[in-house]
């Protein structure tokens, strides 16, 4: 329900988790939270940043969606909350920031599908293995909010939370590393932005079904199922971004190379 509008209150916004009406596949939550991370990358360590009530009058916008930018945050490391004192920027953040030209890889859009072709079967394989209630429960949850969501920048934040939480499960931290490496390599090709992935209602649900089947394969300690879910979504992938996978091998009798 929409709320009143008072004198000194700040009118609602759209639902957090709407599409943005200027089809630009930004909701409210996402400007509110670029903006902030934009501020936030300008602060030192330690510094403290609004509360909630403040960023609600400072932007216009309900409890709700200030609660939800300032949760996504503080799960992401940027910011931590200490009881009775406020929010404030996280040491482990700007230590992460000192790392970004590392996780930086001038990499190719078939470098990146080669490399989740030996990632993702082995994530999956692993976390089938060894994911803890815990983990299942955390998966879970990500998947509900998948569900719920309508905004696109949202979706795609929420599939990768999903993808690093399989590799959390793996309970290798080379494999989690090696994750977000290949999330900075998606981003700086500009992965986050190909409209196809979820251009209308029906490939939304899609993607939603592929990810579900693969968390029940994984929940149900069924590993060669989960492992043929997800080669079957590298699978068409790569037949929407690159055209029809084609392996060679050399011959036998020669030094050429025949096509499978």
């Amino acid at each position: 329900m929409q709320e009143t509008k008072n004198p000194g209150r700040p009118t609602a916004d759209p639902d957090p988790n709407a599409t943005d009406v200027q089809g630009l596949g930004e909701g409210p939550t996402d400007r509110i939270y670029n903006a902030m991370l934009e501020a936030i990358s300008h602060l030192s360590p330690g510094t403290k940043l609004p509360s909630e009530r403040e960023m609600m009058e400072r932007n216009n916008i309900t409890r709700q969606t200030a609660r939800v930018v300032l949760n996504r945050l503080m799960r992401e490391g940027v910011v931590e909350r200490k009881i009775g004192s406020g929010t404030f920027v996280s040491e482990r953040y700007h230590t992460a920031q000192d790392d970004t030209d590392r996780d930086n890889v001038d990499a190719g859009l078939s470098d990146v599908l080669e490399a989740r072709r030996g990632l993702d079967p082995l994530v999956v394989e692993l976390a089938t293995e060894r994911a803890s209630p815990r983990d299942i429960d955390r998966c879970e949850t990500i998947l509900n909010q998948l569900t719920a969501s309508h905004d696109l920048g949202e979706i795609k934040r929420l599939c990768y939370d999903f993808q690093l939480a399989l590799a959390a499960a793996t309970r290798n931290p080379i494999l989690l590393a090696n994750y977000k490496v290949l999330y900075t390599s998606r981003k700086n090709l500009g992965w986050d932005r190909l409209k196809w992935q979820h251009k209308n209602g029906n490939s939304r649900q899609e993607l939603i079904k592929r990810q579900t089947d693969i968390f029940q394969a994984i929940k149900q300690r069924d590993r060669f199922r989960a492992v043929s879910l997800v080669l079957r979504d590298l699978d068409r992938l790569q037949t929407l971004t690159m055209g029809p996978r084609v392996l060679r091998y050399p011959k036998e009798d020669d030094d050429g190379t025949e096509m499978l």
